[in-house]
């Protein structure tokens, strides 16, 4: 009996002690996990946080927060690009009216042409170069990027809003493992690639972004768009129709009619196709609250899907170097911008950005994926869609333009219509469209540099496309169809480059101010003195 008694108090001593020793295991990895935390201190800064393989382009973020692009030799700087570099001028490198006179001026060899780019941008204090540069330029003379454009090929999930490859497809996957293989293998050990951009401004069909909250009704609408979920669910031609079908009728006992209660759709839905015929094809856009809810987990799915099959196709044919990712056109939902995270692939996430708020913007993509960097893929000022009377607010046809408006452009205003006067303008010696344009739009990227978030920005593009003498004169690009530099642009953005990494590193506009620190718009007269 004593003998059972003493077995049977000593029974819970060994569970405890197994539980005490587990917790002190546990407490001693987490110890050695930080001890062995990468600390790298590189130009002064402290980094706790590094990715990318040493000796390749990497990034890193400091003890601070704030993000920075690491070079081959451990140097920490600022990005600054330029899109379409190459000698037909266009976008994806297609000839125009820029390639007749490149090669009028430089021959038809590839290298004169090259080699004079080159030294124009680093004269710029440019340092990479972004989307859209040929091959002819993946040379070990200065960095560049590749935008690899898997969702070029077919099977695609496009229809409205929505703009999207089929994910689920597995002719899509053979597609971009294929691409990658012919890129990625032949770029992996180069030293001059920063990274990789899977694709370009895919339309993700959301109905809540950053920009936009669609209130939730029983009543579908017909003033937005219907939504990704249920667009890939009325494309019957798609593997991800499929997957989605399933993954929604799952959440509902396999009830078409248990579907169509909780999603408040007025036509009960009796086979699949009717989604399609009474909602779909109507332009119906079901936006209930249940909807919405099955709409934020679907899209996230699909995002994760997308950024882990890209991201591994890449990884299979090079490890070494950087994986920016899509290319955002526009703020999109937080369902998406949770997809794109280290854990599935991504180093970072790039957007496209004309606006003047664009500080404010950066901030979107920031918080919504969980303070990744950022990579401002396109960003530039034009008056090639200015009105000619400049009239304010703008006409429908056209929804940015010059204006004289009476005071401070609206946040939502972009760039490209970055005409209005500057403030405190000189009323006896007014600018000009193209000075004030370099104004505003100079101190919306300056201001933006300031951001922890952001490694970078890219300017598009190279080329302007305005015939030479038509009014405006400028239309984006560093230089004109017959190569000559477009003098205002390249005066703001050189300033700009040049100091590019004191204004990131301090977070602040102090070093185009000397010394007079102000965020403020109404001060920008102070800062714009070349003119």
């Amino acid at each position: 009996k004593r003998q059972y008694q003493r077995r049977v108090r000593g029974r819970p001593s060994r569970p405890i002690t197994m539980v005490l020793f587990r917790v002190l295991a546990f407490l001693f990895l987490i110890v050695v996990l930080e001890a062995k935390k990468e600390v790298t201190t590189l130009n002064g800064l402290t980094f706790d946080v590094v990715w990318g393989t040493k000796g390749f382009y990497r990034v890193g973020n400091t003890t601070e927060g704030v993000w920075w692009f690491i070079d081959t030799n451990d140097n920490a700087f600022f990005g600054r690009s330029v899109t379409s570099v190459n000698r037909g001028g266009r976008a994806e490198g297609r000839r125009g009216p820029y390639a007749d006179a490149v090669d009028a001026k430089y021959g038809t060899d590839v290298k004169p042409f090259v080699e004079s780019t080159i030294k124009r941008l680093n004269y710029w204090h440019f340092n990479f170069l972004g989307a859209w540069c040929t091959p002819d330029f993946w040379t070990p003379e200065f960095p560049y990027t590749i935008d690899l454009e898997f969702s070029f090929e077919i099977p695609f999930c496009i229809r409205g809003s929505v703009d999207l490859p089929d994910v689920y497809s597995l002719d899509w996957l053979n597609y971009i493992d294929q691409r990658a293989k012919n890129i990625c293998s032949l770029q992996k050990d180069s030293k001059t690639l920063v990274g990789y951009f899977t694709d370009n401004e895919l339309g993700w069909g959301q109905l809540n972004t950053s920009l936009r909250t669609v209130p939730p009704s029983n009543t579908p609408s017909t003033t937005v768009s219907p939504s990704l979920t249920q667009m890939v669910m009325s494309n019957s031609s798609t593997a991800s129709y499929v997957y989605a079908w399933d993954y929604v009728l799952n959440k509902y006992q396999n009830s078409l009619t248990a579907l169509s209660k909780a999603w408040n759709l007025p036509v009960v839905l009796s086979t699949r196709s009717d989604l399609n015929t009474f909602y779909t094809q109507k332009g119906l856009a079901i936006i209930s609250e249940t909807y919405q809810k099955d709409d934020d987990e679907f899209s996230h799915i699909f995002a994760t899907e997308y950024v882990k099959r890209t991201s591994q196709a890449i990884r299979k044919y090079d490890t070494n170097h950087l994986i920016i990712g899509q290319k955002h056109g526009a703020p999109t939902s937080n369902a998406v911008y949770r997809s794109e995270s280290h854990f599935n692939g991504i180093d970072i996430v790039s957007i496209d950005n004309y606006h003047y708020d664009m500080y404010k913007r950066i901030g979107y993509y920031w918080e919504g994926t969980n303070h990744m960097p950022i990579l401002v893929a396109e960003y530039s000022w034009s008056a090639s869609g200015c009105n000619k009377n400049g009239t304010w607010p703008p006409s429908p046809d056209y929804p940015v333009l010059c204006c004289k408006y009476p005071g401070y452009p609206p946040d939502d205003i972009a760039v490209q219509g970055m005409a209005c006067p500057v403030p405190n303008e000189p009323k006896s010696f007014p600018f000009s469209s193209i000075q004030r344009l370099n104004c505003n739009g100079g101190y919306a990227l300056a201001l933006a540099i300031t951001h922890p978030g952001i490694v970078g920005y890219t300017w598009y593009r190279w080329v302007d496309q305005n015939p030479v003498g038509q009014d405006p004169t400028q239309s984006f690009g560093l230089v004109n169809i017959v190569d000559d530099v477009n003098l205002y642009t390249v005066q703001v953005l050189s300033v700009l480059n040049q100091k590019a990494e004191l204004i990131h590193a301090s977070q602040s506009l102090e070093p185009i101010l000397g010394g007079r620190v102000s965020n403020d718009v109404s001060s920008w007269e102070a800062y714009c003195p070349i003119f």
